[in-house]
């Protein structure tokens, strides 16, 4: 899944079908030139509320997770050597798998221990541009759930706060409906009289 096919669904609920027909077409770059700059107005605050989206529910909802191994020195490590931008850190191990104890801190993380660790963290994904692949898998978060983020945000964006409440409850029901698909239920044995 792509952000275009996000923005896509996102601009066929909002009614902006020349910007949908752009979209989805196999040049869409040469489309999206023959657009009003109105148009290309609209797209562009598509395309920020898209980022905006991603970040919320990456950091609020549903986390990716990511492992790296570091060679640690001086019990320090540095955010900026992660390939990806930092939510929270999980856990931090040795090569035997061994839990290390560490401290987060605005910029790194300080371990006691120096040598070869493997962090696990969770991330917000990066957005280039249109073509960024999300690494959500599809059954977690569709173009459908983050569609109904953009929309809400395109609203927010363009001071129509009550079609923005409409389009948030639909995206916060749709994205909690997705985390408890993931989870097993359990009914409770019942009781005969």
């Amino acid at each position: 899944m792509t952000i275009k096919e996000c923005i896509q669904f996102a601009a066929q609920s909002l009614g902006l079908e020349a910007i949908a027909l752009a979209l989805a077409q196999d040049d869409s770059a040469a489309a999206i030139e023959n657009l009003s700059d109105a148009e290309r107005g609209d797209l562009n605050t598509l395309f920020e509320s898209s980022k905006a989206v991603v970040h919320e529910v990456a950091a609020e909802y549903i986390p990716l997770i990511s492992r790296e191994e570091f060679e640690v020195e001086k019990n320090k490590l540095l955010f900026s050597s992660f390939n990806h931008d930092i939510v929270e850190v999980k856990h931090v191990t040795t090569t035997h798998g061994v839990r290390v104890n560490f401290r987060s801190f605005h910029d790194r993380i300080e371990t006691d221990r120096n040598g070869t660790l493997t962090v696990e963290y969770s991330f917000v994904p990066s957005i280039e541009d249109m073509d960024t692949v999300l690494l959500w898998k599809s059954d977690r978060v569709s173009a459908r759930n983050l569609g109904y983020g953009i929309a809400a945000e395109f609203y927010v964006r363009n001071g129509a706060v009550d079609d923005a409440v409409l389009w948030d409850r639909r995206f916060k029901g749709s994205i909690r409906r997705n985390m408890r698909e993931g989870r097993e239920m359990r009914v409770r044995r019942r009781r005969w009289l």
